[in-house]
């Protein structure tokens, strides 16, 4: 194929609402790879978005474009469709398919210990009755603690779109509640309908192996000052007796 830049003008200066390129060729494929408008009074132009699928902000324009995009799912959400996998290769797949749509359904990966909400099974569907989309409120988020406010329509799932990591644990109304990998990545709490709090905590098995180590070597080193301490005041009162006893003697000569 050739590449070709075309330059069309208007008569007179225009405010475009909509640029729509059709291809007349009787064969082949026409490749559009970017589009300006260009204002010859002072020389300012605009990069058009080029996207036939979803909608885009450009956000910056240089020798590397950036581009916001604007249905970009919330940190957190609700759906109530799911599906569970064993096996990631097939989780890909099944998100790669066009009628895969992330903002109502996710796909839930088996995690060892963890007991999949529901009659969720591998390889099965499970499908919660559809309601209002309602966004969970963040009410706390740092490095190692999340909470978020739920008020749910109907029993589904609290997608977190964090990554999901050993040593992660979750809490809803405050009874510990197990947390699935969502998406291969992401984190996922089944809630009932109506208000709940979710919490979720980095508490990391290191941590805890860590702080028995210390609480032990603490204990190992409290009964080793101890018992210094005791053979120190047993050495201490084992030679004044022996000065008390050489005294008394050099009294009696």
């Amino acid at each position: 194929g050739n590449d070709y830049v075309t330059r069309l003008q208007w008569q007179q200066p225009a405010t475009p609402d909509t640029v729509v390129v059709r291809a007349t060729l009787p064969e082949g494929e026409l490749v559009v790879r970017g589009v300006s408008l260009i204002d010859e009074r002072t020389g300012g132009f605009q990069a058009l978005v080029l996207s036939d699928r979803g909608h885009f902000r450009l956000a910056h324009s240089g020798d590397v474009k950036i581009y916001e995009n604007l249905d970009v799912l919330p940190r957190a959400f609700i759906v109530h469709r799911a599906v569970a996998v064993a096996d990631d290769e097939v989780a890909l797949a099944l998100m790669s398919d066009v009628s895969f749509d992330p903002a109502a359904e996710i796909v839930l990966s088996e995690v060892e210990g963890v007991v999949l909400a529901g009659d969720v099974g591998p390889g099965h569907t499970q499908t919660r009755r559809d309601s209002p989309a309602v966004v969970p409120d963040v009410t706390w988020y740092a490095p190692e603690r999340v909470a978020i406010e739920v008020d749910a329509e109907a029993p589904g799932y609290l997608v977190l779109t964090d990554t999901w990591y050993p040593g992660w644990e979750a809490t809803v109304d405050g009874e510990p509640s197990p947390i699935q990998r969502a998406n291969v990545l992401f984190r996922a709490v089944a809630v009932d309908a109506g208000r709940h709090r979710v919490v979720f905590t980095f508490r990391p098995a290191s941590l805890r192996v860590g702080a028995v180590i210390s609480l032990v070597g603490l204990l190992v080193l409290t009964i080793v000052v101890a018992r210094l301490l005791a053979l120190s005041k047993a050495s201490h009162g084992a030679i004044m007796g022996t000065a008390i006893e050489e005294n008394s003697q050099e009294g009696e000569s």
